[in-house]
């Protein structure tokens, strides 16, 4: 059984890392773009080592190859959704990034941090040291997103309701771990292994098809503190994002050595 001290420590820091954007909208204030792309390109490799290296072999251990099947479904019902949506989707004029938001936008991004925190308690329901290295990938994923998400509510709606929707998706992920911790405790494993399949397809959906082309978009010396707003980022800058983007995939592979041998 997990213990208490560890589900209280992974939910109150979920739920900082997703106070960070409330703090920005109350402050007014957005991430540099070139901050933002560092974060980006971490979590997308981290994201992406993780699913591929930990999360997709475990759900296979408990489901066996059925599982790859709900790897798959998570994939195309995150596909659709977003399809549906517009959940990252940005149409850009030149420097500009105009984000259409919408209810509907706001819902999906708040079932999308409940299942992370339901992912993370079935996780560690499963094993305490597995479910921590689904956080940790799941951690770096939501701050670039918390400030994302802040950014678009600063530019689309009052701020009084911007900091009531923020909080809302900053509580998502808590209620979410909590829930499956005293709810979920004694589903079967293969429904566990079922559940962590679909959140892994999710994942390397996130990575691959959102966070990594979001890191390819040009931006200019300005954003990264220069002086000069129409000189264009130099060649280092340039590839800043995907130097993270592979220390990320590095660092995914720690937990995997960490990992490897220890009983489940």
């Amino acid at each position: 059984m997990v213990r208490p001290e560890i589900v209280l420590a992974v939910a109150l820091i979920s739920f900082l890392a997703g106070f960070v954007g409330v703090v920005l909208i109350l402050w007014n204030k957005r991430w540099s773009a070139r901050s933002l792309h560092w974060g980006i390109g971490f979590g997308a490799g981290l994201l992406i080592g993780i699913s591929l290296l930990e999360i997709i072999p475990t759900a296979i251990d408990l489901a066996t190859e059925k599982a790859m099947a709900f790897v798959l479904l998570g994939f195309v019902v995150f596909f659709l959704v977003e399809k549906f949506t517009l959940v990252h989707h940005f149409d850009r004029k030149g420097d500009e990034g105009y984000f259409h938001f919408s209810m509907a936008t706001f819902v999906a991004l708040c079932i999308h941090a409940l299942l992370d925190g339901i992912v993370i308690g079935l996780g560690l329901h499963f094993d305490e040291a597995f479910g921590l290295v689904i956080f940790a990938a799941i951690l770096f994923h939501k701050l670039p997103l918390a400030v994302s998400v802040a950014s678009v509510f600063l530019g689309n709606i009052q701020r009084r309701k911007a900091v009531f929707q923020m909080l809302v998706f900053t509580l998502a992920t808590p209620v979410g771990l909590v829930a499956a911790v005293v709810l979920l405790r004694d589903l079967p494993e293969e429904v566990i292994g079922a559940v962590v399949g679909l959140s892994a397809g999710i994942f390397i959906y996130l990575g691959a098809t959102d966070m990594l082309p979001e890191i390819n978009h040009p931006w200019h010396a300005s954003e990264s503190g220069e002086k000069d707003e129409k000189r264009p980022a130099g060649r280092w800058i340039t590839w800043e994002p995907t130097v993270w983007v592979l220390i990320g995939m590095i660092v995914s592979y720690f937990p995997h050595l960490l990992l490897e041998g220890a009983p489940h």
